[in-house]
């Protein structure tokens, strides 16, 4: 089991717990903490773990999630790599399901979870990538997870609960630490996997509680998804040419899952399977510590370049406004008050084009402008 934490001491706790509760003693288990650039809180709740399969990491460096697992990766003996979140909760017999789909499906390198909302919500049963790279999952929303019994080859599962034999792993260099410090990672890998000849299956018996916590701001998140994404479009554009557009009504799902096994199938047909496996996973931690810091520097500061992109076109869009406010007032013989700066109050202007025109869209306008400037 390889575990990546950080700042999440309670949800971390709970992780461990199901572990302790739920993995099989009979069975040859090791559990891997990376804890990278941990909080107090967290290396607190590790010390208190009375798990004697417990091995902790520790790093001063945010690996991210990709540089988290193959940290833990380096120190695992398994043939099978059990990849968690540390908010991930395994349900009774996940360890089981996965080894059983490992002996049953020799084709397949990587092995995807059912994973649930804690109010029991379907949150992934196996996603789906469309043109331009584009992610969704692969059922509609409100699927209930209990229809959800196919071992079916899946587009990708997330890493938040996911298995990975150790030779498919070590062949595809590691998890590729250029998407640092998240999204795509999981994306990546099973694009990977199916690079060198294995099959993306997901396991309905495989269960898990996902509590989807977040150390970092909306706005954060959405610039790396994006910016990941473009650096998955460059990576893997032979691979991507002819997925068909986004398609997320029922019968498009439905297309696109069975576009998955199909093309699983074809993958099997061609004899890829079958083909030696030659690992190439190396990893020097000092090295790795210095490549990732200034990784985080450099996405750091593209990120304030964005934010600052972003600002001169809000800046440039409500100049426009107050502009075209200042017309409007105008044509209508208002007064333009001014504040001690000079400015002028262009709430009152709104205020006064509504009540002249006693138009329920300005006024709505005004409402919209005085959100905007709070």
């Amino acid at each position: 089991m390889l575990i990546p934490t950080s700042t999440q001491a309670e949800r971390l706790d709970e992780c461990l717990a199901a572990l302790a509760l739920r993995l099989p003693a009979s069975l040859p288990v090791e559990i891997v903490v990376v804890a990278a650039a941990a909080t107090p809180e967290v290396m607190r709740a590790l010390a208190a773990a009375p798990d004697p399969r417990l091995k902790v990491l520790e790093c001063g460096v945010n690996l991210g999630v990709a540089g988290g697992f193959n940290r833990a990766r380096a120190a695992a003996r398994g043939e099978l790599l059990c990849l968690l979140h540390d908010d991930t909760v395994i349900e009774g017999g996940w360890l089981e399901a996965m080894l059983d789909a490992a002996e049953r499906h020799p084709e397949s390198g990587v092995f995807a979870s059912v994973v649930t909302d804690p109010e029991g919500t379907l949150q992934s049963a196996g996603w789906l990538l469309w043109e331009g790279a584009v992610p969704t999952p692969g059922w509609p929303a409100g699927t209930a997870p209990a229809l959800i019994t196919e071992a079916a080859p899946v587009d990708y599962g997330p890493s938040c609960a996911l298995a990975v034999r150790a030779e498919v792993f070590d062949a595809i260099g590691g998890l590729d630490e250029r998407f640092h410090p998240g999204y795509y990672v999981d994306v990546d890998c099973a694009f990977a996997c199916r690079e060198v000849g294995r099959v993306v299956r997901l396991v309905p018996v495989a269960r898990a509680v996902h509590h989807r916590g977040s150390t970092s701001g909306e706005a954060y998140r959405r610039f790396l998804a994006e910016r990941n994404r473009h650096r998955f479009l460059d990576k893997w554009a032979h691979r991507l040419a002819g997925r068909p557009l986004l398609d997320t009504s029922p019968e498009g799902l439905g297309a696109g899952r069975i576009r998955a096994r199909e093309e699983a199938a074809a993958l099997v047909q061609s004899g890829a399977v079958g083909r030696p496996l030659v690992p190439r996973f190396h990893l020097d931690p000092g090295e790795q510590d210095e490549r990732l810091r200034r990784a985080e520097r450099e996405t750091l500061m593209a990120y304030r370049r964005h934010l600052e992109s972003e600002l001169a076109s809000a800046t440039e869009g409500l100049r426009w406004l107050e502009g075209k406010t200042l017309d409007l007032a105008t044509i209508a013989g208002l007064a333009i008050e001014r504040d001690t700066n000079g400015s002028p109050r262009l709430d009152r202007l709104i205020e006064g084009l509504a009540a002249s025109l006693a138009s329920p869209r300005l006024a709505r306008a005004w409402k919209v402008w005085r959100t905007w400037r709070a």
